[in-house]
């Protein structure tokens, strides 16, 4: 039996070109790159747009590489009474947008939330009777949904979206021609709206993303996640790890 004595460095203590290895043996860990915090980021960012309300499913699916194909996609159902109520907010989300991308995003929002005021204004002027008014606007701004079921590289198109909404019916034959063919343009309009509104919030969460991973990587972004755990080092510049 013998004894040993070695000495215990804090990153801070060692030597410049021996932090450097550290940060390089951190880096190249398996386990070092973790950004399940994005995806929790993320989901809580979009459920301010009312997703993920009444309990319905909503989850992302993402490849931050720069890859051609690369992409992050939203799966899940929105109700637009719940988009309707909704508030656009940047502050807290956790994700690092760019003034452009947080204003594409608002400029989308907005033009959203236009399409169903519209609506709403117009068909106060259509010719079909108040009840026929009052069903239409049930339909189109209380019950209705939008479920998004693209996914990245699995054959799903981007823009891929289901809308549903209740049955329209009026006993008066003029009414249901009319307010079929008026809900038909909103509808036209809303799914256009919608497909903007979708890119800009995805083209958005894929560069935070991006953006996120570039500083996991970088010798800033291992370097605080080193002093972070408290990490300590041999005289050499390995990691020492205390037996329990």
């Amino acid at each position: 039996m013998r004894t040993a004595e070695i000495k215990i460095y804090e990153f801070k203590e060692l030597s410049q070109d021996l932090q450097e290895k550290a940060i390089e043996d951190i880096r190249s860990l398996d386990y070092y790159l973790d950004i399940d915090f994005f995806k929790c980021n993320s989901k809580e960012f979009l459920k301010g747009f009312g997703f993920g309300k009444h309990g319905d499913k909503l989850d992302v699916y993402y490849d931050l590489s720069y890859c051609q194909g690369a992409d992050f996609s939203i799966v899940g159902q929105l109700y637009f009474d719940n988009f309707l109520k909704s508030e656009l907010k940047f502050d807290d989300s956790g994700l690092s947008f760019s003034e452009i991308q947080e204003n594409n995003i608002k400029e989308a929002y907005e033009s959203l939330k236009s399409v169903f005021k519209d609506f709403e204004k117009e068909l106060e002027t259509l010719g079909i009777l108040k009840e026929d008014k009052d069903q239409l606007k049930t339909i189109f701004l209380s019950t209705g949904s939008v479920k998004f079921v693209s996914k990245p590289n699995y054959g799903y198109s981007r823009d891929s979206m289901d809308f549903n909404f209740d049955s329209y019916y009026s006993e008066d034959k003029d009414n249901q021609r009319i307010g079929e063919a008026f809900f038909d343009v909103y509808c036209d309009k809303l799914e256009n709206a919608f497909k903007h509104f979708k890119n800009q919030v995805e083209r958005a969460l894929l560069n935070a993303g991006r953006k996120e991973l570039d500083y996991q990587y970088s010798d800033e972004g291992v370097k605080n996640f080193i002093e972070a755990n408290e990490f300590e080092f041999l005289e050499n510049g390995k990691r020492w790890k205390e037996i329990a």
